[in-house]
Protein backbone atom coordinates (compact mmCIF):
# COMPACT_ATOMS: atom_id res chain seq x y z
CA UNK A 1 0.00 0.00 0.00
CA UNK A 2 1.32 3.43 -0.94
CA UNK A 3 1.25 6.08 1.78
CA UNK A 4 1.17 9.87 1.49
CA UNK A 5 4.50 11.53 2.20
CA UNK A 6 3.88 14.90 3.94
CA UNK A 7 4.25 17.80 1.51
CA UNK A 8 2.97 21.28 0.72
CA UNK A 9 0.25 21.31 -1.96
CA UNK A 10 0.34 24.52 -4.02
CA UNK A 11 -2.72 26.20 -5.47
CA UNK A 12 -3.90 24.60 -8.70
CA UNK A 13 -2.91 26.07 -12.07
CA UNK A 14 -0.16 28.43 -10.89
CA UNK A 15 2.77 29.46 -13.04
CA UNK A 16 5.38 26.81 -12.36
CA UNK A 17 7.99 29.22 -10.92
CA UNK A 18 5.30 30.66 -8.60
CA UNK A 19 4.37 27.16 -7.39
CA UNK A 20 7.95 26.27 -6.52
CA UNK A 21 8.59 25.91 -2.78
CA UNK A 22 11.84 24.05 -2.21
CA UNK A 23 11.60 21.77 0.81
CA UNK A 24 14.10 19.10 -0.24
CA UNK A 25 17.24 18.79 -2.29
CA UNK A 26 19.86 21.41 -3.20
CA UNK A 27 17.80 24.61 -3.23
CA UNK A 28 20.02 26.74 -5.44
CA UNK A 29 20.49 24.06 -8.08
CA UNK A 30 16.80 23.13 -8.27
CA UNK A 31 15.61 26.75 -8.36
CA UNK A 32 18.03 27.61 -11.15
CA UNK A 33 17.08 24.52 -13.12
CA UNK A 34 13.32 25.20 -12.96
CA UNK A 35 13.77 28.87 -13.85
CA UNK A 36 16.03 28.08 -16.80
CA UNK A 37 13.54 25.45 -17.97
CA UNK A 38 10.74 28.01 -17.76
CA UNK A 39 12.80 30.42 -19.87
CA UNK A 40 13.48 27.70 -22.45
CA UNK A 41 9.74 26.98 -22.75
CA UNK A 42 8.96 30.69 -23.10
CA UNK A 43 11.38 30.97 -25.98
CA UNK A 44 9.24 28.36 -27.73
CA UNK A 45 6.06 30.32 -27.06
CA UNK A 46 4.83 28.22 -24.10
CA UNK A 47 3.96 29.10 -20.51
CA UNK A 48 4.48 26.42 -17.86
CA UNK A 49 1.76 25.81 -15.29
CA UNK A 50 1.68 23.47 -12.29
CA UNK A 51 -1.63 21.62 -11.93
CA UNK A 52 -3.37 18.88 -9.99
CA UNK A 53 -6.79 18.94 -11.70
CA UNK A 54 -6.46 15.44 -13.15
CA UNK A 55 -10.05 15.47 -14.39
CA UNK A 56 -8.91 18.10 -16.89
CA UNK A 57 -5.93 15.98 -17.93
CA UNK A 58 -8.28 13.04 -18.52
CA UNK A 59 -10.63 15.26 -20.56
CA UNK A 60 -7.75 16.55 -22.69
CA UNK A 61 -6.45 13.02 -23.20
CA UNK A 62 -9.84 11.72 -24.34
CA UNK A 63 -10.17 14.61 -26.81
CA UNK A 64 -6.73 14.08 -28.32
CA UNK A 65 -7.16 10.30 -28.44
CA UNK A 66 -10.31 10.85 -30.52
CA UNK A 67 -8.23 13.00 -32.89
CA UNK A 68 -5.53 10.34 -33.17
CA UNK A 69 -2.90 12.52 -31.50
CA UNK A 70 -2.38 10.65 -28.21
CA UNK A 71 -2.60 7.25 -26.54
CA UNK A 72 -4.99 6.45 -23.71
CA UNK A 73 -3.87 7.86 -20.35
CA UNK A 74 -2.36 5.31 -17.99
CA UNK A 75 -4.61 4.48 -15.03
CA UNK A 76 -2.35 5.94 -12.33
CA UNK A 77 -3.24 9.46 -13.53
CA UNK A 78 -6.98 8.86 -13.85
CA UNK A 79 -8.86 9.76 -10.61
CA UNK A 80 -11.72 7.42 -11.54
CA UNK A 81 -9.36 4.44 -11.72
CA UNK A 82 -6.81 5.23 -9.01
CA UNK A 83 -6.26 7.17 -5.79
CA UNK A 84 -4.34 9.98 -7.52
CA UNK A 85 -4.75 13.25 -5.61
CA UNK A 86 -3.13 16.69 -5.17
CA UNK A 87 -1.21 15.27 -2.21
CA UNK A 88 0.56 12.60 -4.25
CA UNK A 89 0.67 13.83 -7.84
CA UNK A 90 0.88 16.81 -10.17
CA UNK A 91 1.05 17.57 -13.84
CA UNK A 92 2.75 20.29 -15.85
CA UNK A 93 1.09 21.93 -18.83
CA UNK A 94 2.76 23.99 -21.52
CA UNK A 95 0.23 26.52 -22.80
CA UNK A 96 0.16 28.88 -25.74
CA UNK A 97 -0.50 32.63 -25.23
CA UNK A 98 -4.21 32.04 -25.89
CA UNK A 99 -4.39 29.36 -23.18
CA UNK A 100 -4.40 26.20 -25.32
CA UNK A 101 -2.51 23.23 -23.87
CA UNK A 102 0.24 22.04 -26.21
CA UNK A 103 2.43 19.89 -23.93
CA UNK A 104 1.81 17.77 -20.82
CA UNK A 105 3.88 15.77 -18.35
CA UNK A 106 2.70 14.18 -15.10
CA UNK A 107 4.36 12.79 -11.99
CA UNK A 108 2.96 10.48 -9.32
CA UNK A 109 4.67 10.02 -5.94
CA UNK A 110 4.54 6.63 -4.23
CA UNK A 111 5.73 6.25 -0.65
CA UNK A 112 6.81 2.69 0.09
CA UNK A 113 8.66 2.66 3.44
CA UNK A 114 7.77 -0.99 4.04
CA UNK A 115 7.27 -2.31 0.49
CA UNK A 116 8.87 -2.01 -2.94
CA UNK A 117 8.13 -1.80 -6.65
CA UNK A 118 7.91 -5.58 -7.02
CA UNK A 119 5.09 -5.72 -4.45
CA UNK A 120 3.32 -2.55 -5.64
CA UNK A 121 3.67 -2.97 -9.42
CA UNK A 122 0.16 -4.26 -10.00
CA UNK A 123 -1.57 -1.44 -8.09
CA UNK A 124 0.68 1.12 -9.71
CA UNK A 125 0.09 -0.03 -13.29
CA UNK A 126 -3.63 -0.73 -13.06
CA UNK A 127 -4.45 2.07 -10.62
CA UNK A 128 -5.77 -0.38 -8.04
CA UNK A 129 -4.84 -3.94 -7.18
CA UNK A 130 -7.98 -6.00 -7.84
CA UNK A 131 -6.12 -9.24 -8.37
CA UNK A 132 -5.04 -8.58 -11.95
CA UNK A 133 -2.19 -10.71 -13.25
CA UNK A 134 1.20 -9.03 -12.99
CA UNK A 135 4.62 -10.69 -13.35
CA UNK A 136 7.73 -8.92 -12.06
CA UNK A 137 11.00 -10.46 -13.27
CA UNK A 138 13.58 -7.70 -12.78
CA UNK A 139 15.52 -8.25 -9.52
CA UNK A 140 16.10 -4.51 -9.16
CA UNK A 141 12.36 -3.96 -8.59
CA UNK A 142 12.77 -5.23 -5.03
CA UNK A 143 15.39 -2.53 -4.39
CA UNK A 144 13.15 0.36 -5.42
CA UNK A 145 11.74 1.53 -2.09
CA UNK A 146 11.07 4.74 -0.21
CA UNK A 147 9.83 7.83 -2.06
CA UNK A 148 9.41 6.89 -5.72
CA UNK A 149 8.43 9.24 -8.55
CA UNK A 150 6.63 7.56 -11.44
CA UNK A 151 6.63 9.80 -14.50
CA UNK A 152 4.42 9.68 -17.56
CA UNK A 153 1.65 11.33 -19.55
CA UNK A 154 4.15 12.98 -21.89
CA UNK A 155 2.29 14.50 -24.82
CA UNK A 156 3.19 17.16 -27.39
CA UNK A 157 0.65 18.61 -29.80
CA UNK A 158 1.60 17.77 -33.41
CA UNK A 159 2.56 21.30 -34.48
CA UNK A 160 4.97 21.59 -31.52
CA UNK A 161 6.77 18.31 -32.14
CA UNK A 162 10.40 18.30 -33.22
CA UNK A 163 11.32 21.03 -30.72
CA UNK A 164 12.75 18.66 -28.08
CA UNK A 165 9.88 19.40 -25.70
CA UNK A 166 9.64 15.71 -24.80
CA UNK A 167 13.18 16.08 -23.45
CA UNK A 168 12.63 19.41 -21.70
CA UNK A 169 9.42 18.72 -19.77
CA UNK A 170 10.50 15.49 -18.00
CA UNK A 171 13.60 17.25 -16.69
CA UNK A 172 11.63 20.22 -15.40
CA UNK A 173 8.99 17.96 -13.85
CA UNK A 174 11.55 15.83 -12.03
CA UNK A 175 13.36 18.90 -10.73
CA UNK A 176 10.08 20.20 -9.31
CA UNK A 177 9.30 16.81 -7.73
CA UNK A 178 12.74 16.68 -6.08
CA UNK A 179 12.08 20.09 -4.53
CA UNK A 180 8.78 18.98 -2.99
CA UNK A 181 9.57 15.40 -1.95
CA UNK A 182 12.82 13.62 -0.93
CA UNK A 183 12.77 11.44 -4.04
CA UNK A 184 14.80 8.23 -3.86
CA UNK A 185 13.98 6.86 -7.32
CA UNK A 186 12.34 8.03 -10.52
CA UNK A 187 10.84 5.43 -12.87
CA UNK A 188 8.74 5.35 -16.03
CA UNK A 189 6.68 2.85 -17.96
CA UNK A 190 8.01 2.94 -21.52
CA UNK A 191 6.79 1.09 -24.60
CA UNK A 192 9.55 -0.87 -26.40
CA UNK A 193 9.11 1.25 -29.54
CA UNK A 194 10.06 4.38 -27.57
CA UNK A 195 13.20 2.68 -26.28
CA UNK A 196 14.13 1.67 -29.83
CA UNK A 197 13.60 5.23 -31.13
CA UNK A 198 15.69 6.75 -28.36
CA UNK A 199 12.81 8.69 -26.82
CA UNK A 200 13.31 7.02 -23.44
CA UNK A 201 16.99 7.91 -23.41
CA UNK A 202 16.15 11.48 -24.34
CA UNK A 203 13.88 11.81 -21.33
CA UNK A 204 16.89 10.78 -19.20
CA UNK A 205 15.24 8.69 -16.51
CA UNK A 206 17.25 7.03 -13.77
CA UNK A 207 15.38 3.85 -14.59
CA UNK A 208 13.53 2.85 -17.74
CA UNK A 209 11.46 -0.35 -17.56
CA UNK A 210 10.93 -1.64 -21.09
CA UNK A 211 8.39 -4.02 -22.53
CA UNK A 212 5.35 -3.39 -20.33
CA UNK A 213 2.62 -2.73 -22.91
CA UNK A 214 3.57 -5.71 -25.06
CA UNK A 215 1.15 -8.12 -23.40
CA UNK A 216 -1.77 -5.70 -23.14
CA UNK A 217 -3.74 -5.26 -19.92
CA UNK A 218 -3.88 -8.97 -19.09
CA UNK A 219 -0.23 -9.44 -18.25
CA UNK A 220 2.36 -6.89 -17.22
CA UNK A 221 5.92 -8.16 -17.38
CA UNK A 222 8.82 -6.25 -15.84
CA UNK A 223 12.34 -6.64 -17.17
CA UNK A 224 11.70 -7.53 -20.81
CA UNK A 225 14.38 -7.70 -22.04
CA UNK A 226 16.00 -6.08 -19.01
CA UNK A 227 15.95 -3.05 -16.78
CA UNK A 228 17.83 -0.09 -18.25
CA UNK A 229 19.68 2.60 -16.33
CA UNK A 230 20.67 5.88 -17.93
CA UNK A 231 22.98 8.59 -16.67
CA UNK A 232 21.15 11.66 -15.40
CA UNK A 233 22.56 14.74 -17.14
CA UNK A 234 22.96 17.62 -14.72
CA UNK A 235 22.28 21.24 -15.74
CA UNK A 236 21.80 20.41 -19.41
CA UNK A 237 18.19 20.61 -20.55
CA UNK A 238 18.58 19.02 -23.96
CA UNK A 239 21.64 16.76 -23.83
CA UNK A 240 21.29 13.30 -25.37
CA UNK A 241 21.83 10.24 -23.20
CA UNK A 242 22.56 7.48 -25.69
CA UNK A 243 24.84 5.09 -23.81
CA UNK A 244 23.70 2.81 -21.04
CA UNK A 245 25.32 2.89 -17.62
CA UNK A 246 24.82 0.07 -15.13
CA UNK A 247 24.49 1.38 -11.58
CA UNK A 248 24.30 -0.68 -8.43
CA UNK A 249 22.67 1.96 -6.25
CA UNK A 250 20.13 4.77 -6.58
CA UNK A 251 21.24 8.26 -7.51
CA UNK A 252 22.14 10.33 -4.42
CA UNK A 253 21.33 14.05 -4.42
CA UNK A 254 24.05 16.49 -3.44
CA UNK A 255 23.46 17.63 0.14
CA UNK A 256 22.96 21.29 1.03
CA UNK A 257 25.58 20.93 3.77
CA UNK A 258 28.67 18.79 3.72
CA UNK A 259 31.60 17.90 5.90
CA UNK A 260 33.83 20.37 4.09
CA UNK A 261 33.22 23.88 2.80
CA UNK A 262 34.55 24.99 -0.57
CA UNK A 263 36.19 28.39 -0.18
CA UNK A 264 36.80 28.98 -3.86
CA UNK A 265 37.60 27.05 -7.00
CA UNK A 266 39.94 27.60 -9.89
CA UNK A 267 39.82 25.73 -13.20
CA UNK A 268 43.12 25.27 -14.95
CA UNK A 269 43.81 26.75 -18.38
CA UNK A 270 43.06 23.49 -20.15
CA UNK A 271 39.40 23.52 -19.06
CA UNK A 272 37.16 22.51 -21.97
CA UNK A 273 33.71 22.86 -20.41
CA UNK A 274 31.52 25.04 -22.58
CA UNK A 275 29.99 26.97 -19.67
CA UNK A 276 33.04 26.91 -17.37
CA UNK A 277 31.12 24.88 -14.80
CA UNK A 278 32.96 22.90 -12.17
CA UNK A 279 32.21 19.18 -12.15
CA UNK A 280 33.72 16.69 -9.77
CA UNK A 281 34.29 13.31 -11.34
CA UNK A 282 33.17 11.05 -8.52
CA UNK A 283 33.78 7.40 -9.33
CA UNK A 284 31.36 5.27 -7.32
CA UNK A 285 29.93 1.89 -8.38
CA UNK A 286 29.64 2.62 -12.11
CA UNK A 287 30.20 -0.41 -14.27
CA UNK A 288 30.79 1.61 -17.44
CA UNK A 289 30.52 5.24 -18.46
CA UNK A 290 30.67 6.62 -21.99
CA UNK A 291 30.23 10.15 -23.28
CA UNK A 292 26.93 11.56 -24.53
CA UNK A 293 26.63 13.23 -27.90
CA UNK A 294 26.48 16.90 -26.96
CA UNK A 295 29.27 17.00 -24.39
CA UNK A 296 27.22 18.19 -21.40
CA UNK A 297 29.06 19.40 -18.29
CA UNK A 298 29.09 15.87 -16.86
CA UNK A 299 31.32 12.83 -17.16
CA UNK A 300 34.19 14.85 -18.64
CA UNK A 301 37.68 14.27 -17.31
CA UNK A 302 39.57 16.98 -19.20
CA UNK A 303 39.04 19.76 -16.67
CA UNK A 304 41.21 19.50 -13.57
CA UNK A 305 39.73 21.75 -10.89
CA UNK A 306 41.75 22.85 -7.90
CA UNK A 307 39.73 22.96 -4.68
CA UNK A 308 40.62 24.83 -1.52
CA UNK A 309 38.72 23.46 1.48
CA UNK A 310 38.60 24.02 5.19
CA UNK A 311 37.25 21.64 7.80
Amino acid sequence: MSLIYPNTVPENNLRLPDALTIEHGPAGLLAKFVIEGDKAARRMGLRLRLRHDFDELVRLNQLEVSRGNWFRLINMFNPELSDVSPENAFWVSGETPNGEIAVTWAGRIYYWPDSNLAEEACAMFYGRDDGQQCAVTAPVAQSIIGVVLSAGSVWVRPEFRGKQLSRLFPRIGRAYACSRWPVDWTISYVAPILVEKGVAAGQCCNLVIAGLPGAGHRLVKFGNPTSKFFVRLVLDLFANAHYMVALTQPVVLVADKSEYRVLFTRLNADDHHSRKQLVLDGKRDDARIEMTKRHPPFLRERAQPTLFTVE
